[in-house]
């Protein structure tokens, strides 16, 4: 009895050292992204191009998301993750970018909310900001 236990334990064990060098990997690898969102934030800046685009979040995390499925995880475990990332992302850019917002003469679509735009009696709803470039 003892012996077969020692074997659940030591398979445990093998697991366990397995998914720990998996962690190193993502770890790793996520240090290898947070290296390139640097030298995107130099080509930005540059560019004066903001921090934020929201069309290329969208995409990156419904991509994710449809990966997700076709290999059968969680999406929205996977989308969610993503969102963080990307979030985590932007916030770092924005640390080290003088525009930070929509460019200006920008195409927006605002949804939601409430607010009167400056010189005209029209008042339009406004939650989120979303630019088209």
């Amino acid at each position: 009895m003892k012996e077969i236990s020692e074997k659940k334990t030591s398979s445990l064990e093998k697991i366990r050292e397995e998914i720990d060098g998996i962690d190193k990997q993502i770890v790793t690898l996520h240090a290898k992204r947070h290296d390139r969102v640097k030298d995107i934030v130099e080509l930005k800046k540059v560019n004066n191009i903001p921090a934020y685009h929201p069309a290329r979040e969208e995409d990156l995390a419904s991509a994710r998301r449809r990966k997700a499925e076709q290999i059968g995880l969680d999406s929205d475990y996977i989308e969610e993750l993503y969102r963080f990332i990307l979030r985590h992302s932007r916030a770092e850019q924005s640390e080290h970018m003088t525009q930070k917002c929509v460019r200006p003469g920008a195409k927006v679509l605002i949804v939601g909310g409430r607010a009167k735009w400056a010189g005209t009696s029209n008042t339009v709803s406004a939650k989120q900001v979303i630019r088209f470039d």
